[in-house]
C-alpha cells in the first residue's frame, strides 16, 4: 500500500468508526471526533490485511469488552461489513 493511500485510510477509519460502530454513542458530539483514535491503526491494519468480516467483527467486540461494555454483536458485525465495504471503495494504489 502506498503512503498516500495509507494516510487516506487512517483518516477515513476514524470517521468510519464514529459513523458505523460508535459503541458509546457519541457520534452526535463534534467534540468527540477523536474518541476512537486509539483504535484507528489496528482497524486500518486489519482492513489492509483483508481479514474476514468475522475476524474484524470479533476484534470490534473485543474492543467493546475492553471498554467495559456489554458487546453488541449485531452492531459489530454490521460495522465490520460496512468498514470492509468502505475500504473497498478507497482509491487503489497506482
Amino acid at each position: 500500500m502506498n503512503l498516500e493511500r495509507l494516510i487516506l485510510l487512517h483518516s477515513q477509519v476514524r470517521k468510519w468508526l464514529m459513523a458505523e460502530w460508535d459503541p458509546i454513542g457519541v457520534s452526535d458530539s463534534p467534540e468527540a471526533f477523536n474518541e476512537y483514535y486509539g483504535y484507528e491503526r489496528e482497524i486500518a491494519d486489519l482492513l489492509s490485511a483483508q481479514v474476514s468480516e468475522d475476524d474484524l467483527a470479533k476484534h470490534l467486540i473485543k474492543q467493546e469488552q475492553h471498554m467495559g461494555l456489554t458487546p453488541n454483536t449485531e452492531r459489530a458485525f454490521r460495522a465490520a461489513m460496512r468498514l470492509q465495504q468502505l475500504f473497498s471503495e478507497l482509491p487503489k494504489d497506482q
